[in-house]
């Protein structure tokens, strides 16, 4: 999928935190994102905790925004309502390249739950559950 991003989701510079968008179907994603130093979340060289839980949720707005473009749809916004089961094993470094698979566990109305898995080089780094509310 070599697509602008930015189709995709309401952000913009400097709140990007998504590259690509790799997969998109009823069931999840797969998204990469290149860390670079001038990204807002880096600290000492590294991604911080706040940006790889921002880049799972942008990861569940591009697929959204996905499927709202191919209806001809803005993407929508959305709001984390709660995010839990936080696993955070590991921080990339600038230049390390990240990909997350994004799963949808439930979609009622406007609420989407989706777990969200951050990868680097086949290593996982975080995981977390979100309930994120999807404004129309």
């Amino acid at each position: 999928m070599e697509e602008n991003i930015l189709l995709f989701i309401p952000q913009r510079p400097p709140l990007v935190m998504v590259d690509q968008l790799l997969e998109a179907d009823d069931h999840g994603c797969k998204t990469s994102l290149l860390i670079k130093e001038g990204n807002i979340f880096v600290r000492d060289g590294k991604l911080t905790e706040p940006g790889l839980l921002e880049h799972i949720a942008q990861s569940a707005a591009a697929r959204q925004g996905y499927f709202s473009q191919k209806s001809g749809q803005s993407p929508p916004i959305g709001y984390i309502g709660a995010i839990q089961q936080v696993d955070i094993l590991g921080l990339p470094k600038i230049n390390d390249k990240i990909v997350t698979k994004i799963t949808i566990k439930n979609q009622i109305f406007e609420v989407m739950i989706v777990s969200g898995t951050v990868y680097c080089n086949g290593t996982e780094l975080a995981k977390c559950e979100m309930k994120i509310y999807i404004s129309n």
